[in-house]
């Protein structure tokens, strides 16, 4: 853990060195004993503040504790743990600031600073500070370098030091509410969901029915108490569900002079977005395509799982809108990989005609990414339409980014 220290005077700590200063002058040039006793005495004072400084935070050392990721809008808090592993003296009014900084932030954003005071600390003791509030903006946050510093007992110095304790923080967008609307879009045309297909080979699934034994079946799919009964061999026939194959295009157009509307728009598409992937991980039994026409080309596939919908979440909590037409290429690139049977579905920020065989040329000279683009589903996210099938979460009003210690 890399430290580095930092000796400052304070603002009363010059003033006090003017009055110091003054009185030692003073002393010498006329020579008043009773001026030389006092000059010091205020040295004295300001050894001991020196000494006391130097050694308040000597030997200790700080953790944090923070989730992995929240979404935004959530409640956030951040555990610290200051520890003292001298074994004699306490420190007294130590002040632990933290940092918090969102990763490629706006040129000029400074980062927050978070502080938090530990009134005593005693020699062998540990004790566990938090701050908490709530972080409005997706993104990739960074948490880091931790400093203490202390005044005690006067005020007239100043000692910190920094740790270079950083930790990564992921916001994830805000999930909202859907509709039922948008659970029989997904349903509709669900390959293999009403297909059941029985298999009496050596894959097994879900329980169906008994019937006789025949030859190549596993005897330990031998029911004995009905072939006891029946006085022939029975045994187990599952049927197996083919898994819901959904493919989700997000394109996040701005216009080029972005502003407000247009950024909310976007926001609300990856809300969107995210909102739908958590619904069908949580669920299972999934296959999934994510394609994201933003800054840059995004792709992501694989079985609706936590791990995927980390990964997504992880992604939708850094992409950033473009104002390139950026869905062609987005297309072109997709459609090759997306399943014939796949439901797909796009979301996008403006009103989108895919029946443009110029604007879409790669996809309409081949004839397979052709068929699929005649099957997309598209939502047009900035009219009323998206309500049909998403609610944005307005729980939270507050629009700023709020940390505050308790």
């Amino acid at each position: 853990m890399l430290q580095k220290n930092q000796f400052s005077v304070t603002r009363e700590g010059w003033y006090y060195l003017f009055v110091l200063a003054f009185t030692v002058s003073g002393a010498v040039l006329r020579d008043i004993n009773l001026l030389l006793a006092l000059a010091g005495m205020m040295i004295g004072i300001f050894v001991y503040n020196w000494w006391t400084v130097i050694t308040a935070l000597y030997l200790l050392q700080v953790n944090r504790r923070i989730p992995e990721r929240i979404c935004a809008g959530d409640l956030l808090v951040v555990d610290l743990e200051l520890s003292n592993h001298r074994t004699r003296g306490d420190s007294w009014s130590i002040v632990v600031e933290d940092r918090l900084q969102i990763q490629k932030t706006a040129a000029g954003e400074a980062p927050r600073q978070i502080g938090v005071l530990a009134p005593r600390l005693g020699a062998q003791d540990t004790v566990r500070l938090s701050y908490r509030g709530r972080l409005m903006q997706r993104g990739h946050y960074v948490l880091g370098p931790i400093r203490l510093s202390t005044r005690f007992p006067l005020g007239l110095l100043r000692r910190a030091r920094t740790y270079d304790v950083v930790h990564p923080l992921v916001v994830c967008p805000r999930l909202g509410v859907l509709t039922n609307q948008w659970l029989r879009l997904v349903q509709s045309d669900r390959v293999g969901s009403r297909q059941m297909r029985h298999r009496q080979g050596w894959m097994e699934g879900d329980f169906h029915s008994l019937r006789e034994w025949r030859s190549g079946d596993s005897r330990r799919w031998i029911h004995w108490r009905s072939s006891a009964k029946k006085r022939v061999l029975q045994v187990r026939q599952f049927e197996r569900q083919k898994n819901q194959k959904l493919a989700l295009l997000l394109d996040l157009w701005q216009p080029p002079p972005a502003d407000s509307q247009a950024g909310e728009v976007c926001e609300n598409a990856i809300c969107f977005a995210a909102t739908a992937i958590e619904e069908l991980c949580r669920r299972g039994g999934s296959e999934l395509f994510l394609g994201i026409a933003g800054e840059t080309i995004t792709q992501l596939r694989g079985a609706a799982s936590m791990g995927l919908l980390f990964e997504v979440l992880d992604q939708l909590a850094k992409v950033q809108g473009a104002s390139e037409d950026r869905l062609p290429e987005l297309l072109g690139a997709s459609l090759g990989r997306i399943p014939r049977d796949a439901k797909i579905i796009l979301l996008s920020s403006r009103s989108t005609e895919l029946n443009d065989p110029q604007r879409f040329c790669e996809v309409w000279d081949n004839p397979q990414k052709r068929y699929l683009l005649q099957k997309i589903f598209c939502i047009d996210i900035s009219s009323d339409e998206v309500s049909e099938y998403f609610r944005p979460d307005q729980t939270i009003q507050h629009p700023q980014e709020q940390i505050a210690a308790p």
